[in-house]
């Protein structure tokens, strides 16, 4: 029985002695591997380096949808004009008029007429019949930058008796100096003629009476006074 306590009493010893004495040379081994204080380990700066870069990595995968930077002179140098000669083309002659008839809110009907010699212009033949195919390109430029721009195609009969085919053209704008450049193309041939006029646009002024019997012309749509710009309508007569 007293042997029995006597083991009993070395085994608390001997884990009371080992306890103390296995965390302190835990410890001093951690010491000696971590002998730099600042190398040691701190789970603090280690989450803020990883939050960090993970909102870095977030930043640069949002660059990827910035669009790229543009010069703003090489913008200017395209938008300056879409209407470009072909110097390899035939030429087409073609007599250039405007007229300013009428308005629609504060802007002012801009008519444009082209005249375009009947024998410059090669028919094509679609079935039995003969048609006149015009392509028409043309800019507004305010102040040497572009304004508006419009593209159209002109299909014309055959058996047009006219010396010229008429083009007629009409566009909505605020008075004030534009310049003009419309570019005719015989969609056959290719030959093409190019026309830049000066507009100086007037403010036009109705009656009363007049202006509010004013009968809209087929195919024009009421301008929104909120709108910089409206659609143009054309008609080859």
């Amino acid at each position: 029985m007293s042997s029995s306590s006597s083991g009993v009493g070395f085994v608390e010893i001997a884990l009371f002695v080992a306890g103390p004495a296995s965390g302190i040379f835990v410890y001093q081994s951690i010491q000696s591997k971590y002998r730099n204080r600042k190398a040691r380990y701190m789970p603090e700066r280690d989450v803020a380096r990883a939050v960090t870069d993970m909102v870095q990595s977030r930043v640069d995968l949002l660059k990827l949808f910035e669009p790229p930077k543009m010069d703003d002179e090489e913008v200017r140098t395209i938008l300056s004009s879409v209407v470009i000669a072909n110097p390899e083309a035939k030429q087409l002659g073609a007599e250039f008029s405007v007229r300013y008839p009428t308005k629609s809110g504060s802007r002012t009907d801009v008519q444009m007429l082209l005249l375009v010699p009947r024998a410059q212009v090669t028919p094509a033949e679609v079935g039995s019949a003969e048609i006149y195919t015009i392509d028409v390109t043309g800019e507004v430029l305010k102040e040497g930058q572009l304004w508006e721009k419009y593209r159209y195609r002109f299909d014309l009969p055959g058996d047009f008796k006219g010396d010229a085919l008429p083009i007629v053209i009409d566009r909505m704008l605020r008075p004030a100096e534009y310049t003009s450049r419309i570019k005719v193309i015989d969609a056959n041939t290719g030959a093409e003629v190019v026309v830049e006029k000066e507009l100086k646009v007037p403010e036009v002024f109705l009656p009363e009476v007049a202006e509010a019997t004013l009968t809209p012309r087929p195919g024009r749509h009421d301008i929104d006074e909120h709108d910089e710009r409206e659609r143009p309508a054309l008609r080859a007569v």
